[in-house]
């Protein structure tokens, strides 16, 4: 069963989590790019972000075609944005065939996921889903124990 890590990462949390399931899962990786990225810093930056999450925005992808007929399994991540997932993930789901696959959702937060696992359940109608996960605040936490975390949801999630 082959397998890859898909994720969008603004600020380095979900990107270090995406690496530690790469590295102990042995599976490909995606990172998403926006061809415009949102403001790094700032009162421009939550206006951006809070306006694409709540119009649902679906901004263009960097890598708009990618192919994943080879994979059995796909690791989506996400940070939380108000409460739910990113407007790059959102575009990645409206593109990306994933028909009949395997998604394992998982993602990073500040303040709580609120709604992340039930709205990606909701826009991705035709795959399977596994048990998702997710990790608050993972650059802020010691990394070994982050790395156990992971570890302990990779195992339940293969029962």
């Amino acid at each position: 069963m082959k397998s890859i890590v898909v994720y969008y990462s603004m600020d380095g949390n979900t990107q270090l989590v995406a690496e530690k399931i790469q590295q102990i899962f042995h599976a490909d990786v995606l990172q998403l790019k926006l061809v415009k990225e949102p403001k790094k810093e700032g009162l421009l930056r939550l206006f951006c972000i809070g306006k694409q999450v709540y119009l649902k925005e679906k901004p263009k992808l960097a890598d708009a075609k990618q192919d994943f007929s080879a994979y059995d399994k796909i690791f989506l991540g996400s940070p939380v944005w108000m409460g739910t997932m990113t407007p790059a993930i959102r575009s990645f789901i409206a593109q990306a065939e994933l028909s009949g696959k395997l998604v394992i959702p998982f993602c990073t937060y500040k303040e709580g996921s609120y709604r992340f696992f039930e709205d990606l359940r909701k826009n991705c109608q035709l795959v399977r889903f596994s048990f998702g996960m997710g990790f608050q605040s993972p650059k802020e936490t010691n990394e070994e124990v982050l790395e156990e975390s992971i570890r302990v949801w990779l195992n339940n999630m293969r029962t």
